[in-house]
């Protein structure tokens, strides 16, 4: 990662959200885009939508061709009425496109960037190739666009809000789910880097990937086989990551209806348990039962024995 970060505008009341797609389509009834849409203009912001999203040009378990989500990508931050960028929902296929991303134009465009799961890959090669920070949290069509009136989801988008407009905040809120439970105790300072496991396993040691020394690394996934996370667990620590990190920030993991043996849990603590930092689980991120944003690139301290992340420095200036 390069010395210095870049940090977006802070979001104003009234900004203009672009909206892109650029892993996959957020088919209808699995995904609400357009009660997303409508909620972020409930809350005062304008949407425009990214060429795959207004023209429906889905191949396949994609939104588009390579070249057209590529494009959609840079258009985003080439125009200038666009005050921020949020992803509609993840998917599949990001990496295709990491190659065809203008990093030059993002470096001299930095907005605020909004996505999980798929866009993992996105995120981290904007920290390493233009050095601009993000925030991993809710999607447009999966976090904004379902159960948009219960207190749970009121509370996450507030958060998100709030990071977005320069608050430094403190994260990890336990409302509901899985209980956030400590793997190795004690306090962490870093810089925060990671997503979803595996996009962020594939994708480590690269040239799209900020070097872990340091760093706070956090990590979730969904419906991922026990002996799956550990082999992509086992592939960061072949690729000395797991070694060099200042402290783990571990999500949810839900797994659906079957248990395994042994339990994600017991495979996350055998990899974790040992090492010399902090450590916890169940952050409540992303595919879990919560949706607490988490800034990637941000200064922030980890306590694992109280389960909080507090952000030492703004997402934005």
């Amino acid at each position: 990662m390069h010395e210095s970060l870049l940090k977006p505008p802070r979001l104003k009341q009234g900004a203009t959200i672009g909206v892109i797609a650029p892993s996959s389509f957020p088919y209808y009834p699995e995904f609400s885009l357009f009660q997303g849409l409508e909620h972020l203009k409930k809350l005062g912001y304008k949407v425009v939508l990214g060429q795959t999203l207004r023209k429906s040009l889905a191949q396949g378990y994609h939104s588009a061709s390579d070249e057209e989500r590529a494009q959609e990508l840079n258009w985003a931050f080439r125009d200038s009425s666009i005050d921020a960028v949020f992803c509609a929902r993840g998917g599949v296929g990001s990496l295709r496109i990491l190659k065809m991303i203008d990093y030059d134009l993002i470096k001299k465009n930095p907005k605020i960037f909004v996505g999980y799961s798929d866009t993992t890959s996105i995120q981290n090669a904007f920290l390493s190739r233009s050095s601009l920070v993000s925030v991993q949290g809710p999607m447009v069509a999966v976090g904004f666009g379902k159960n948009s009136d219960t207190e749970l989801t009121k509370h996450y988008w507030s958060t998100l809000f709030e990071m977005l407009k320069g608050e430094a905040l403190e994260l990890g809120a336990w409302l509901g789910g899985p209980i956030p439970l400590t793997i190795k105790e004690g306090k962490a300072k870093g810089r925060v880097i990671g997503g979803n496991l595996i996009l962020f396993s594939l994708i480590a040691s690269s040239e799209f990937c900020v070097p872990p020394l340091g760093k706070i690394l956090f990590l979730e996934d969904i419906k991922e086989e026990a002996w799956r996370i550990d082999n992509f667990l086992s592939s960061l620590e072949i690729k000395g990551v797991l070694n060099e990190i200042e402290g783990a920030i571990l999500g949810e993991f839900p797994q659906g209806e079957e248990l395994s043996n042994p339990s994600v849990e017991q495979v996350l603590r055998s990899h974790f348990s040992q090492k010399p930092y902090p450590s916890f689980v169940n952050y409540p991120c992303c595919h879990g039962f919560g949706r607490e944003p988490i800034p990637l690139g941000v200064q922030v301290e980890m306590d694992a024995d109280l389960k909080k992340v507090s952000m030492l420095e703004t997402l934005v200036d």
